[in-house]
């Protein structure tokens, strides 16, 4: 299956987040640098089961991420397999596990079951 559709890249900062007037709804991010040929290079694949655009700004001011890229979610199973097929895809650095399904679920990764 292809990687879901991303917008971005944008800055990760106050002003690149509240640009594209997130609301508060759940959803996937990569976060990451652009490299010095132009592309994106993944770091980190997240998501949030609420409010996306908080969860972003707690990564405002790192050292390791300049740009963001995000799919908003219709619910938090959905930010969970957008959240995988990043992994998958991604293979980002910064991941040292395959992402979490939240407690009490029986959601299954599409990729890997």
């Amino acid at each position: 299956m292809p990687l879901p559709v991303l917008a971005g890249p944008f800055p990760l900062t106050p002003a690149g987040i509240s640009i594209n007037q997130l609301p508060r709804m759940s959803g996937a991010y990569c976060l990451g640098s652009i490299g010095i040929d132009g592309k994106f290079n993944a770091a980190y694949v997240g998501r949030a089961d609420g409010d996306l655009a908080a969860h972003l700004r707690q990564y405002i001011g790192s050292a390791n991420y300049d740009v963001f890229l995000y799919a908003l979610a219709q619910s938090p199973q959905h930010a969970f397999l957008i959240e995988c097929h990043l992994y998958h895809g991604f293979a980002p650095r910064d991941n040292t596990a395959h992402p979490l399904r939240p407690s009490g679920t029986d959601w299954i990764c599409p990729h890997c079951g």
